[in-house]
């Protein structure tokens, strides 16, 4: 297309796939990416044993047609986690194994499964109520936007007025899931915005999942290979490394990006595809509309270490001190005493040895960028030799060559897989998302209350010259792959629309255009073929798990069985006696 030139900022998924469309649309582009490398947040090195270790963004699965298609057109496979035995969750010693969708959590009180499976339910009904295009204009959205997770949390776990131990178990696994699903404490988080990403997610249910769900697959190779690839298609020339953005300009001409180091370059237009906290490190000129930095200041990225074990054997899989107590190595954990919050097996055909990825979250995340190794092994494996009484936790070694706190995530590892003969590993990795210069955290930015109802109109609409990528930005599987490519392709389709139209039609005169075959697509620009190799398959469950009761019609219905049992059982003896 003559005379058209769009500078990326960004060289991720959405950056690089922004970057693609263009390029196959006949548009120069410019990609200039702060890093050493590409990829964002997806980080995949080599490894001389195990092939390679997915360090950053690495799960995909049904529904996720975008990174899904994308692997098939870069020649690349997927392989499914192993999750064929029951997953485990972890709370204060206690261990509750379970194949159900959520845990039974029958250690205090048996009310507390219908009180959590219940409000999962209930906000999984919440969720499709949110339009996921424009959540700010959603039928409730002023009322969800004014609380915090936390805040609902609090009004419909109805334990506060039963066991108060059944509300912490219940409240305790919500809040772990809530760490898993966002890296953030329920109190950070907007209702509505966690309904939003939850409903861009396919729901309670997909987001959750293994089968069928958001955690079904790995790439072969690592995550990381579909950048390098894309990379490779557009060229050398294409993407600039160790380029940071320090100004964007809008002239006459178009536009004009300034790095640290003093160099620019033109374009006729800019696509941002930074995470959105990223963007106030860079100057805009003119100003950015007032409603855009002020969506920017609240725009927060969640907290995250992403950590790789390696063992001999994949022991958490054998049997315990019964016969087929082994798990799948998914388990999760909320308590507040350990800094695992979540660990999953990934194990896979050709791996010999064991395999797990242990997240951290939140506070405990915040916590380990100021503890060095030695700190988090006195005092955790103190601790937990002290909780097992068993003095071979207090021989856990680092080897030297290790970074940051490997003993504080191998001696929670061995709290939870003990009993399944859990050992030493072989090797560790790990990467701290916080400490990247230039991303902050991961896996995503949430909002906290007030901020998508006051300013979320702002969130895709272009300023000037400049569009906005940038996984945040998509209305299906924001904050996941899948959604960084919709969003990249997404703002190169409206700047394509820009170069032919002039403008941005609706959505009628797009479909118009589309059948005259003025334009290549016809929807919102984040529609996608549905993956012929992994379709959409809907999410196992019970009858029971679609339709929990309300825990007081359990508790009625425990208060007239057990007396009429009890009494049944006394008529009983008294007729045989």
């Amino acid at each position: 297309m003559s005379g058209e030139k769009v500078v990326i900022i960004g060289a991720g998924l959405s950056g690089l796939s922004a970057g693609k469309v263009l390029k196959e649309a006949g548009v120069d582009v410019l990609i200039l990416e702060a890093q050493d490398r590409v990829g964002g947040r997806t980080l995949s090195p080599g490894h001389p044993k195990y092939g390679w270790i997915d360090l950053g963004a690495a799960f995909v699965g049904p529904t996720q047609d975008a990174v899904l298609n994308l692997i098939d057109e870069l020649g690349l496979e997927t392989y499914k986690i192993y999750n064929d035995q029951p997953f485990l969750h972890y709370s204060n010693g206690k261990r509750n194994t379970y194949m159900t969708q959520w845990p039974t959590l029958w250690w205090r009180n048996p009310l507390a499964k219908w009180d959590l499976w219940y409000n999962m339910k209930k906000m999984d009904a919440m969720c499709w109520h949110v339009n996921p295009k424009e959540p700010w204009k959603s039928p409730n959205a002023h009322e969800w936007d004014s609380m915090t997770v936390q805040e609902w949390m609090d009004r419909n776990f109805w334990t506060r007025f039963a066991s108060s131990l059944a509300e912490i178990d219940a409240k305790e696994f919500f809040t772990s899931q809530v760490h898993t699903n966002v890296t953030a404490d329920p109190c950070q988080v907007s209702l509505l915005w966690y309904l939003w990403y939850v409903r861009c997610a396919d729901g309670m249910f997909r987001i959750w999942n293994c089968h069928g769900g958001a955690q079904e697959r790995k790439i072969l190779g690592g995550s990381q290979q579909m950048s390098l690839r894309i990379a490779q298609l557009l060229g050398d020339s294409r993407v600039v490394l160790n380029a940071t953005v320090t100004k964007v300009s809008q002239v006459e001409s178009g536009v004009e990006v300034t790095t640290l180091d003093g160099r620019m370059f033109s374009g006729t237009h800019a696509i941002m595809a930074l995470p959105i906290p990223q963007q106030q490190r860079i100057h805009f000129r003119p100003h950015l509309r007032a409603i855009r930095a002020q969506l920017n200041q609240r725009s927060t990225m969640g907290a995250c270490l992403k950590a790789q074990f390696y063992y001999p054997e994949a022991y958490w899989r054998k049997q315990g001190e019964k016969e087929g107590q082994g798990v799948n190595g998914f388990v999760t954990c909320g308590d507040g005493t350990n800094f695992c919050g979540n660990v999953v097996d990934d194990g896979r055909e050709g791996l010999k040895e064991g395999a797990m990825t242990v997240f951290v979250y939140t506070k405990n995340a915040v916590k380990a960028t100021e503890m060095t190794s030695n700190e988090c092994r006195d005092a955790l494996v103190s601790s937990l030799a002290e909780i097992f009484q068993d003095d071979r936790m207090k021989n856990v070694r680092i080897a030297s060559f290790l970074p940051s706190f490997p003993s504080l995530v191998t001696s929670f590892l061995s709290q939870v897989f003990f009993k399944f003969g859990f050992k030493q590993p072989l090797e560790y990795h790990e990467k701290h998302w916080m400490k990247e210069p230039f991303i902050r955290g991961c896996y995503t930015s949430f909002f906290p209350p007030g901020a998508l109802t006051t300013y979320g109109e702002a969130l895709k609409a272009p300023f000037g010259r400049v569009h906005w990528a940038g996984t945040e930005t998509a209305s299906c599987w924001s904050g996941y792959m899948d959604g960084a490519i919709r969003a990249g392709k997404r703002a190169a389709r409206e700047l394509y629309l820009t170069f032919t139209l002039g403008a941005k039609p609706d959505l009628s005169t797009l479909q118009v255009l589309h059948a005259v075959g003025r334009i290549p697509f016809a929807d919102n620009w984040e529609e996608e073929p549905e993956n012929k190799k992994v379709p959409h398959v809907p999410v196992r469950l019970t009858f029971m798990e679609r339709h929990p009761p309300h825990p007081l019609l359990v508790l009625l219905a425990y208060s007239i069985l057990i007396p009429a049992t009890g009494l049944g059982i006394f008529i009983l003896i008294k007729h045989l006696y």
